[in-house]
């Protein structure tokens, strides 16, 4: 019998990510489907009807993950689970996440063309809402919501675009928020989850790499930081009078920057990503600023290092511009150390495809890595040209997609054996 990955087929690849960016799609290249949007349910819909060509039971849990089951010889044994997620950032990219989804639909499809038999069901899965923290400061909803880390309660969170509830935010797409709880999955349920993503670095592409086996995710801490000054008019008022809020932000910006540069070994990287001055007028100087820091690292000592790092110049600031600072809570994750049985496994697959790989941590949060708090779980990264991802311009080859689906389909396989 051939090996099931033989039948992996590019041209599907290209074709399915093709179809994907046509919903959301923005005039620079780049996709908008904001999750638990009119688009994200337009792609989740497509990604439901590939499902049930390919002869899936598919279902939608009450957290929205989308779900199709190939089933095992024995229906009883523990679930072998591989997917991403189709939501997108404001102004992503047609890679992330999909690229995963796309793959582990094309291994379901090369199983069924092998008439490939296995013992454990396997599921295929679009997690929904993974990219949530842009609308409701909650990650990864979806798989969060299969290891019960998230409760009917977190349903009231409002979206920071239109104050919509998450639970108002679901039904408006048709997901029945109130059987929220039963996406949880209990201990034993699933034997293991593996996924594929785009790198969103530049390490493979730098050593010439097809795979990276990621070994473990860095964990984040955000800290949402309010700066008080004194709204006034830009014309009227001195220098030296004034209590400008953005320019304190800028300055604690910079002390974010510095920390995390300090901070070589362990590395920690600090962003900055969403920030907010009121009133946004030229005639008028900032009274107020909201912002986020991001802080990351696979180290919890070394993160809470650079977070000391940077509150102490924030209130040094603060204090020398006449602010009011609102420091925190400090919301965090812990990271996640994958399995060793699962990077073992993809390394196998790799050395039995004669694939080069590398290990490396990942510096991005991801599905699995919610999952792999509960569950065995493992990631597969394919490179991302020069890094770039979160942006219309992020790009994988499709020959770099096809090695990273064979390789998902030989660890996949064996699993579901």
């Amino acid at each position: 019998m051939e090996p099931v990955e033989r039948f992996v087929s590019g041209e599907r690849i290209a074709e399915r990510i093709g179809h994907l960016a046509e919903i959301g799609g923005l005039p620079n290249g780049g996709m908008n489907r904001l999750p638990y949007s009119a688009e994200d349910r337009e792609a989740r819909d497509l990604f439901a009807t590939w499902l049930n060509r390919l002869g899936l039971s598919v279902r939608v849990d009450g957290a929205g993950n989308v779900i199709g089951r190939r089933e095992g010889t024995d229906a009883k044994f523990p679930i072998v689970m591989s997917g991403s997620h189709l939501d997108t950032q404001p102004s992503g990219g047609r890679f992330d996440g999909i690229a995963g989804v796309v793959a582990a639909i094309e291994v379901a499809e090369a199983m069924q063309t092998a008439h490939f038999v296995h013992r454990h069901p396997l599921e295929i899965v679009d997690f929904a809402a993974e990219e949530s923290i842009v609308r409701f400061d909650l990650p990864r909803i979806g798989s969060s919501a299969m290891i019960g880390a998230l409760s009917r309660r977190d349903l009231e969170a409002r979206c920071r675009l239109t104050d919509a509830s998450l639970y108002e935010a679901m039904a408006s797409i048709g997901i029945d928020p109130s059987t929220f709880s039963a996406a949880e999955r209990p201990l034993g349920s699933i034997k293991s989850v593996i996924e594929l993503h785009i790198e969103q670095g530049p390490y493979l592409e730098r050593s010439r790499k097809q795979i990276g086996i990621v070994t473990e995710v860095a964990g984040s801490a955000n800290i949402s930081c309010v700066l008080r000054g004194q709204q006034a008019h830009s014309g009227g008022m001195p220098m030296e009078g004034r209590r400008d809020a953005l320019c304190g932000a800028a300055e604690l910006i910079l002390a974010a920057e510095s920390a995390a540069k300090a901070q070589a070994n362990p590395p920690v990287v600090a962003t900055v990503g969403y920030l907010l001055h009121e009133p946004q007028a030229a005639a008028i100087i900032p009274g107020l600023v909201r912002m986020v820091i991001n802080v990351r690292s696979v180290d919890v000592s070394a993160r809470s290092r650079v977070v000391a790092a940077i509150e102490a110049p924030a209130r040094e600031v603060c204090n020398r511009r006449g602010l009011h600072l609102e420091w925190g809570p400090v919301q965090s994750q812990m990271p996640v150390k994958f399995a060793r049985e699962m990077v073992e496994l993809i390394a196998e697959a790799c050395e039995e495809l004669g694939v080069a790989y590398q290990f490396m941590p990942s510096g991005g949060g991801h599905d699995a890595m919610s999952i792999g708090y509960r569950f065995s779980a493992g990631m597969i990264f394919v490179p991302s040209i020069g890094g770039v991802s979160h942006a219309p311009e992020e790009f994988t080859h499709n020959d770099d997609l096809v090695v990273g689906t064979k390789v998902l389909c030989r660890v996949l396989c064996k699993l579901a054996q």
